[in-house]
């Protein structure tokens, strides 16, 4: 919704689709994604999309309930604009790593 392009840590803006879309604030922790936008290596702007890994973080209040108290990106796998997608380095990285630990387990011996 609102990519703030600074090299703070201000919070970034989005629409999170689950069951029903909700706009969100989230702190971007991909740092390799974060870098490449902010020296414009890629172009990111309102209306463009990411495909993220997205960390929910809860808490339980007093009575018990569960409330949410923050969202973060650690890691960005795809950007997609004008209908195209492209999978980011930190995307590659991330399924490069789940696929060797997946290839770990299947070891017989």
């Amino acid at each position: 919704v609102a990519p703030i392009l600074r090299g703070t840590k201000t919070k970034w803006r989005g629409i999170y689709i689950d069951i029903d879309p909700i706009s969100i604030s989230f702190e971007m922790n991909d740092k390799i994604f974060k870098e490449a936008v902010l020296s414009k290596q890629i172009s990111f702007k309102n209306g463009d999309v990411i495909i993220c890994v997205l960390e929910i973080h809860r808490e339980f209040n007093e009575a018990g309930d569960i409330i949410i108290k923050r969202y973060s990106v650690p890691t960005v796998l795809d950007k997609i604009e004008n209908n195209t997608k492209k999978e980011t380095l930190s995307g590659k990285k991330f399924r490069r790593e789940k696929e060797l630990t997946k290839a770990q387990r299947s070891l017989d011996f």
